[in-house]
C-alpha cells in the first residue's frame, strides 16, 4: 500500500486541492487518518495564533491604510516586491511558531515508521513471555501455537492481539487500530550510563477491550521492538527478546578426571551495571526496587510503583545481560498534592527526607559492594562516580536545609562540629536520622530545648559529611 505524502495530507486538511486518490486512501487507512488529524490540529493552532496573539502583538496603524489598488494596477513591479516581502514575513512567523512549540512525536507516525523499518523475521529468533503465572520461551514468529500455549493464545485472541508475532510494531499497530477510543503517550528515554540504548516508549490506555494499558519500547537507532507490556484484567504479560547466552568460558586444561565447567553466572560487575542504570533514572533513592543476585540471574522486583515509572525502569533494565525483571505490583499514578497548611515546614521536612534518601543510598551502596577497591578499574571508577553523585547531592540538600532552618536557629554556627566518630556510611546515616528525628520533635513541641537539639544535630551531620568527603578524597 502506498501512503500519501505530507503535502497531499496538508492539502486535504487546509482546504487545498487534494486528489481523489488521497481521499479514497484516507477512507481505508487508519494511520493516515490519524496523521491527517494531527496536521488538522496543528493547522487550527496556527489559525488561532494568527487571529489572536499575533494580531494583538501588532501595533495600531498611525493612520488609515491607503487604497493600494490603483498603484497595484500601474506599478506591477512594486507589487511583486511587496508580495515577496509578505512571503518572507510569513515564513519567519511560521518558523517562530515552530520553534516556540515544536510538534510532539505521534504514536501513529512512529508505528508507521517502525512497521516500514521492520526486517524479515529471523526463524531462529526467540522471545520470552512472562506473566504473573509462568514464563514461556518460544519462537518470535509462530504460525501454529502448541497446546501448551492455548491459554495465552485464547487470551490474546479475545483481546484482538496477535499471538503469532506478539513482539512487533505491526501487531501493536493492528491491535491499536481495533480500539474504539484510546489515549497515546510517547516518551523518549535517553541512553543510560550503564550501556542501555536510547528508546521510544509508546503507551496506550483505553477503556474498551481486554487490554486496558499497553506499552511498546522501540530502539531509537533502528525502531526495532525490545519490550511489549500488556495489562489484562488480573493479568500482566511482558514480552522481550531472549537474552543472548553468555560467552563460553575460556578453554582450560585440567587433569583427569575431567569436570564439566558450569556457565558463569552474574558477577558483581553485572550487578553494578544494574545499580548504575537505576542511578541514571534516580531510581536508587528509596523507591521499592529490589535487586537480588542469584546464581542464574539478577532478579529485579518492583512493588507499589506507578505504571509509567515501572515501564521506564523495565525498558532500561531489560537491555542488560543476565537481568530478569519480574512483573511489577503496580499502584495508580499519584495525584498532585493539595494546598499546604504550612509550606515552610513542609519544605524543611521534604529537604530532610532528601538528605535521608542520599544517606541511605550511600549506606546501601557500601553494603552491596564492600570490596569496591578490589574491583576492576572501570567498575571501580563507576562505583566512585555514583558515590560522588550521592555525596554531592547530600551536601547540597544539607546546605538548602540549613538555609531553610537558619531563621529559626539564631545560635546556629557555620563551622561544623568536630567529627565524633570515624567516617563511615553507617555514621553518616545515623547523623541524618538524628537530624530528621530532631526536626520532627521541634515541630511537635516548639520548645527552645528541642530547637537547640536541631542545631546540634545539624552540626553533627555536617561534620559527618565533611569526614565522609575527606575519606573518599583520600581513597582517590
Amino acid at each position: 500500500m502506498i501512503h500519501p505524502d505530507h503535502e497531499a495530507l496538508l492539502a486535504e486538511v487546509t482546504g487545498g486541492e487534494p486528489t481523489s486518490d488521497t481521499r479514497q486512501h484516507l477512507e481505508i487507512c487508519e494511520d493516515c487518518r490519524q496523521m491527517a488529524a494531527e496536521l488538522q490540529r496543528q493547522w487550527e493552532a496556527y489559525r488561532v495564533f494568527h487571529k489572536g496573539p499575533m494580531t494583538e502583538m501588532l501595533p495600531q496603524p498611525p493612520q488609515p491604510w491607503e487604497d493600494l489598488r490603483p498603484r497595484m494596477n500601474t506599478r506591477s513591479g512594486n507589487w511583486q516586491w511587496m508580495a515577496i516581502a509578505a512571503a518572507m514575513l510569513l515564513t519567519v512567523l511560521a518558523a517562530w511558531q515552530y520553534l516556540r512549540q515544536p510538534p510532539s512525536v505521534s504514536a501513529a507516525v512512529l508505528l508507521v515508521k517502525a512497521v516500514a523499518a521492520a526486517k524479515t523475521p529471523n526463524p531462529a529468533r526467540r522471545i520470552v513471555v512472562r506473566s504473573t503465572r509462568r514464563t514461556l520461551v518460544r519462537p518470535a514468529v509462530e504460525a501454529a501455537a502448541p497446546d501448551s500455549e492455548k491459554d495465552f493464545r485464547a487470551l490474546f485472541a479475545e483481546a484482538n492481539y496477535s499471538w503469532e508475532e506478539p513482539l512487533s510494531a505491526k501487531s501493536y499497530q493492528e491491535w491499536r487500530g481495533t480500539l474504539e477510543s484510546a489515549t497515546d503517550h510517547v516518551e523518549e528515554i535517553p541512553a543510560g550510563a550503564a550501556g542501555s540504548e536510547a528508546l521510544y516508549l509508546i503507551s496506550t490506555s483505553t477503556t474498551t477491550g481486554k487490554i486496558h494499558h499497553a506499552t511498546l519500547s522501540l530502539r531509537q537507532a533502528d525502531l526495532s521492538p525490545v519490550l511489549t507490556h500488556l495489562e489484562f484484567p488480573g493479568e500482566t504479560i511482558e514480552i522481550s527478546p531472549e537474552p543472548a547466552p553468555p560467552p563460553p568460558p575460556a578453554a582450560t586444561i585440567v587433569k583427569a578426571p575431567t569436570m564439566e565447567i558450569p556457565s558463569p553466572g552474574p558477577t558483581a560487575s553485572d550487578e553494578l551495571r544494574v545499580v548504575a542504570a537505576l542511578h541514571s533514572l534516580a531510581a536508587d533513592l528509596g523507591e521499592p526496587v529490589v535487586i537480588e543476585r542469584t546464581a542464574e540471574a539478577i532478579r529485579i522486583s518492583m512493588v507499589g510503583v506507578s505504571p509509567e515509572r515501572a515501564a521506564t525502569i523495565r525498558a532500561t533494565l531489560t537491555q542488560l545481560p543476565l537481568v530478569n525483571v519480574a512483573a511489577a505490583d503496580l499502584r495508580p499514578s499519584a495525584l498532585p498534592p493539595g494546598p499546604s497548611a504550612n509550606p515552610a515546614a513542609d519544605r524543611i521536612l521534604a529537604l530532610s527526607d532528601a538528605v535521608m534518601a542520599r544517606a541511605f543510598a550511600i549506606r546501601n551502596l557500601e553494603a552491596r559492594f564492600p570490596n569496591g577497591d578490589a574491583m576492576a578499574p572501570p567498575d571501580r571508577d563507576t562505583l566512585r562516580v555514583i558515590f560522588a553523585d550521592h555525596a554531592q547531592a547530600l551536601e547540597q540538600k544539607l546546605n538548602d536545609l540549613t538555609a531553610a532552618v537558619q531563621p529559626r536557629l539564631p545560635t546556629l554556627t557555620a563551622d561544623p562540629a568536630p567529627p565524633t566518630s570515624k567516617a563511615s556510611p553507617e555514621s553518616l546515616l545515623a547523623a541524618a536520622r538524628d537530624l530528621d528525628q530532631a526536626l520532627n520533635r521541634a515541630f511537635a513541641s516548639r520548645a527552645d530545648s528541642q530547637i537547640e537539639g536541631v542545631a546540634e544535630a545539624l552540626a553533627q551531620l555536617r561534620a559527618a559529611v565533611v569526614a565522609h568527603r575527606n575519606h573518599w578524597s583520600n581513597q582517590r
